[in-house]
């Protein structure tokens, strides 16, 4: 290969891969809703999917993006979150997965002992 076609090459990845990374990728993984942010340092997207499914098989009633949305932007005192503040809702689905934890209110899902927000967000994340 010659140089020019080299560097011409390596400019071209150089830029293309950032710019993917920025407009699609963090499209799903900056979404606090969808995506749960400690699980996803585990997991990859595949097996959130595989989750989420399999949360919405042991709980139909609640296989819509509406009702999900809903449950996941009340905080844990049972107040709507503002949907735009994408700080507040991390800070309150943060919250309501470590008072889940604490008051043991977990679910199994594929051998992954998660809470039932990570949960939720997951179903959310599939049905997306």
């Amino acid at each position: 290969m010659k140089r020019r076609a080299f560097i011409f090459s390596a400019l071209i990845v150089t830029v293309t891969i950032p710019l993917v990374k920025y407009t699609l990728w963090d499209k799903w993984y900056n979404n606090p809703l969808l995506v749960p942010k400690e699980l996803s340092r585990f997991c990859d997207d595949n097996i959130l999917r595989k989750m989420g499914n399999r949360y919405l098989q042991i709980f139909p009633e609640e296989n819509n993006k509406t009702k999900l949305n809903d449950i996941l932007l009340t905080d844990y005192d049972g107040k709507k979150i503002n949907s735009t503040d994408e700080f507040l809702i991390l800070k309150s689905l943060n919250k309501k997965i470590y008072l889940e934890f604490s008051a043991n209110q977990i679910i199994i899902l594929n051998g992954w002992v998660i809470s039932k927000t990570e949960a939720r967000q997951c179903a959310l994340f599939f049905l997306s």
